[in-house]
């Protein structure tokens, strides 16, 4: 529920500023955190939307940065790409003849690499925020006369 609000939050303020990459987040953050309460049809489709979007996120922010960033962007690309294949995957194929432990760990595939495309998402969307949270502090701490 936090998650959908903060989503809300960010799509809001996105949608202000136009800034498509805040937005494509946002739709992937709102989208999941809507799926986990809606279940059949309606929330598989949001988690295609999830999936998607955070796909665009990492399209846009490839587009928009270099260095580190733009090897964390190609991750969440990789990752979410992975995400919807392995999870449509799981849904659709029967695995064959497999033990419990082995099909426990053919089915927590996607939720693992769904973690490494939000990870690597949420560090990207940090990173500007932690900048700019920094030199706040800076410019408060140089302009301190106690220290």
């Amino acid at each position: 529920m936090v998650a959908g609000i903060a989503a809300a939050l960010v799509l809001v303020v996105a949608l202000r500023v136009r800034d498509r990459r805040a937005l494509a987040f946002a739709v992937s953050a709102l989208a999941f955190a809507l799926a986990w309460g809606i279940p059949g049809p309606v929330g598989s489709a949001l988690y295609v939307v999830a999936q998607g979007a955070l796909v665009a996120f990492g399209v846009l922010t490839v587009r928009s940065v270099r260095g580190p960033q733009r090897v964390l962007a190609w991750v969440v690309i990789l990752a979410a790409a992975l995400w919807f294949v392995t999870d449509l995957l799981a849904q659709t194929v029967v695995p064959p003849a497999l033990s419990q432990g082995a099909i426990g760990v053919v089915y927590s595939i996607p939720t693992l690499v769904m973690a490494v495309a939000y990870l690597a998402a949420a560090v990207l969307v940090a990173v500007p925020l932690l900048r700019t949270v920094g030199a706040g502090a800076g410019a408060l701490w140089a302009s301190a006369e106690v220290r």
